[in-house]
């Protein structure tokens, strides 16, 4: 003989069944107990600022979670992705981030409980990695020989499309030996005084605001 009970209207507490069987003689077996939590809160997750921009390759982000803790032998799984991956990986906080590209990123994860409920999927604020350096270009330069001349005229762009240029420099040199320069501007004529015969050198370094070089 076997029999089965509908329950409903559960709430989220410990519940305990009590089952008596008595056959036809009036005879009782002894009782048997059943005990079991309801649980139908979906667990939440919540995932750590990202700090943007980074120069690191890799990062780990801290996530939190909440669940119902009504039953002590409760449980979670979190999980997550990068970007436009499908499949998500199991994880225990932080998210171990390894060997990330250069560009902007976001992150997805979600937990499960012991139950089987699952939570919302939660997105992190997008994070830019940029660990490429300012791009340097001369757009106007003087020839390498300039026996007849007393003057230069050098022009250059400085352009960094992840973080943004953060500052950038010149340097211009005489047989090796710095000599002052104070016209160092992108994008305009930098002239150049050619005052004695020698070896001249005019570079340009720099940074973006991440400190890539």
């Amino acid at each position: 003989l076997s029999t089965s009970t509908q329950l409903s209207d559960l709430k989220e507490i410990k519940h305990l069944i009590l089952a008596v069987a008595t056959d036809r003689a009036g005879n009782k077996s002894l009782p048997i107990e059943y005990a079991f939590w309801s649980d139908f809160t979906a667990p939440n997750v919540n995932i750590s600022p990202i700090a943007t921009p980074t120069n690191m390759r890799d990062i780990n982000i801290p996530v939190s979670a909440t669940y119902n803790i009504v039953d002590p032998a409760n449980t979670l799984s979190l999980f997550y992705v990068l970007d436009a991956e499908i499949s998500y990986k199991p994880f225990i906080s932080p998210i171990p981030l390894k060997n990330l590209e250069n560009g902007t990123h976001t992150v997805k994860a979600y937990a499960s409980d012991k139950a089987g409920n699952v939570g919302e999927i939660k997105i992190s604020n997008p994070f830019m990695v940029d660990f490429m350096p300012p791009t340097i270009t001369y757009t106007a330069q003087p020839s390498s020989n300039m026996s007849t001349y007393n003057s230069a005229k050098i022009n250059f762009s400085v352009i960094d499309n992840e973080s943004g240029v953060q500052a950038y420099n010149c340097k211009l040199t005489l047989n090796n030996i710095e000599i002052p320069n104070a016209n160092c501007t992108a994008g305009q004529d930098v002239n150049l005084s050619i005052t004695q015969n020698g070896n001249y050198k005019f570079s340009v370094t720099a940074t973006d605001k991440v400190g890539n070089m």
